[in-house]
């Protein structure tokens, strides 16, 4: 009830909601120090980090058989050439082989790259369904896919023509005939001549592919996009420490690679700490998604 000749007081409820919109505002815009060690205390974590290490296992695996089966071919092909020049025979033969060994790389490499889709991205949708306390269902997986690889493309892309801009210095000219060769070949160029720039680029798309895939499985509709740009490019302000931490770490990581590919076993406690790294800045930066979605 108001008082006689003067204004009336809010009450307490009026007050707690009027001072709401500042709370939330400072829980947007900051990220304390105390929240880059309660990114690793995080329930999905641990789950998502053992998502991280099965889907490299399995990478790596598949990537194995693969390398084993072009040096098969190669072999192949080194007996049938010594065999054909035994013999003094026409070199037509070895040709039409070459044809037909290349048809059978070129299908199995598409079969390889299609299975690495269907893997890849349904690691990734758990990942993220984990993190959002949601369960992962077919059509949900399904789309997810897709996704992956509209990104996959767009990402190609992206590399091609930043490759064509800069123009790094070639590797190996030979490889020029190639365009499969040419693409790698500047690509690894870009690696090496343009350090920076690669770093950035990946980086950039690194955030990108985690903001996108984590609306994506939250709102499960293309909203996610509009979703994606307004807190993962326009509120990037509370990204700057969690990077920050996550650029120092890679530092440091760097510097430590070489003592740790000494000593025996030094590639797989190479790549667990890896992973483990890579996990560790996902869940910074979830943690900030989370934060700017409360």
């Amino acid at each position: 009830m108001a008082k006689r000749g003067g204004v009336q007081k809010p009450g307490k409820a009026a007050q707690k909601k009027a001072a709401t919109p500042a709370l939330s505002t400072k829980k947007e815009t900051s990220f304390s120090l105390s929240a880059l060690a309660e990114s690793c205390k995080k329930k999905w974590f641990l789950p998502t980090l053992a998502y991280d290490t099965i889907l490299v296992i399995i990478l790596a695996l598949i990537g194995a058989l693969f390398l084993r089966f072009i040096d098969t071919v190669a072999f192949q092909l080194e007996a049938l050439f010594a065999t054909i020049v035994a013999s003094g025979g026409d070199s037509a033969a070895f040709t039409q082989q070459i044809d037909r060994l290349w048809k059978v790389i070129a299908t199995l490499f598409i079969l390889m790259v299609a299975l690495l889709l269907l893997i890849w991205s349904y690691f990734k949708a758990k990942t993220y369904s984990t993190i959002l306390k949601k369960k992962l269902e077919l059509r949900n997986y399904g789309l997810f896919v897709a996704l992956t690889l509209v990104w996959w493309m767009l990402i190609l892309f992206i590399f091609t023509l930043i490759i064509k801009l800069v123009k790094p210095v070639s590797i190996s000219p030979l490889v020029a005939t190639n365009e499969v060769a040419a693409f790698m070949d500047g690509f690894m160029s870009l690696f090496v001549s343009h350090r920076i720039i690669f770093f950035l680029t990946v980086l950039i798309i690194s955030h990108i592919t985690l903001v996108l895939s984590y609306y994506f499985i939250k709102e499960e509709h293309v909203s996610a996009l509009a979703s994606a740009w307004e807190y993962g490019i326009l509120r990037f302000k509370p990204f700057l420490l969690p990077y920050l931490a996550i650029i120092i770490a890679g530092i440091l990581f760097a510097l430590i690679t070489e003592f740790v590919l000494a000593v025996p076993g030094g590639l797989s406690i190479f790549i667990l700490l890896l992973v483990g790294y890579v996990s560790w800045g996902r869940s910074l930066l979830v943690t900030v998604l989370e934060r700017l979605g409360q």
